[in-house]
């Protein structure tokens, strides 16, 4: 005679359910609202901001579960990795901007964008690098140029020294610097030796002219001359 036991404390459909219930209580714990604040800078990336709250170094996502209220501070002048300077421009998205800071003010369940705006601060200067042959004619002498103590200081049709130009080009250089440029001639050219630099370096060394470019106090296109022989 078969025998069947009841055990009412089996409960496998409840048990089931109350799995189901815990887990739906983490995920809404990890769901719960929050503030957020993201920040990026443009043209260059990794650039360093400061603040009480939020700072880090960009393109970055400030997440806070509490109201975010911060004022960010971006630098005035940065070096891009293996590039050039930039200085500061604008910032664009706070709730206020004061100087290079930037105020927010993000309320949870919110989310805000700011960014801060780079620029390359140059000052122009119109190079007019005449070549000489033994004639008196005018030729094109491919030219080399050099700019130190940094090659990110100085740059031409956006290309950084160094870089080859011939006779008139225009040489950029960072604003609040004082690069030495060096401007290299061939030891021939179409058959003819060189012979010097005639005028308009402030040094020659060899074959090379050296200027010092000194940061102007106005914004004005400044021109320099120098000429170099052939014969």
């Amino acid at each position: 005679m078969r025998r069947f036991v009841f055990r009412p404390h089996w409960r496998p459909f409840l048990l089931l359910t109350g799995a189901v219930a815990v887990l739906s209580a983490n995920v809404s714990a990890h769901g719960q609202p929050s503030a957020r604040l993201d920040v990026t800078s443009q043209p260059i990336q990794s650039v360093s901001i400061q603040g009480p709250t939020c700072g880090g170094t960009t393109n970055y996502s400030c997440i806070k579960p509490v109201l975010i209220s911060t004022e960010l501070t971006a630098p005035g002048r940065v070096k891009s990795a293996g590039g050039p300077y930039y200085d500061f421009s604008s910032w664009s998205g706070c709730d206020y901007v004061s100087g290079r800071a930037c105020g927010a003010v993000v309320a949870v369940g919110d989310q805000q964008s700011v960014a801060v705006e780079y620029e390359v601060p140059l000052t122009t200067v119109a190079w007019q690098v005449t070549g000489v042959a033994w004639t008196g004619e005018t030729i094109n002498v491919p030219l080399s140029v050099e700019c130190s103590p940094d090659p990110y200081y100085c740059l031409s049709d956006g290309v950084y020294a160094p870089f080859t130009a011939t006779t008139y080009f225009s040489l950029g250089f960072i604003n609040d610097t004082t690069p030495t440029a060096r401007i290299t001639a061939p030891a021939q050219h179409d058959g003819m030796d060189f012979l010097g630099w005639t005028e308009g370096c402030d040094s020659v060394a060899g074959r090379t002219c050296v200027f010092s470019a000194q940061a102007p106090v106005c914004e004005c296109v400044h021109i320099f001359e120098a000429a170099v022989a052939y014969g």
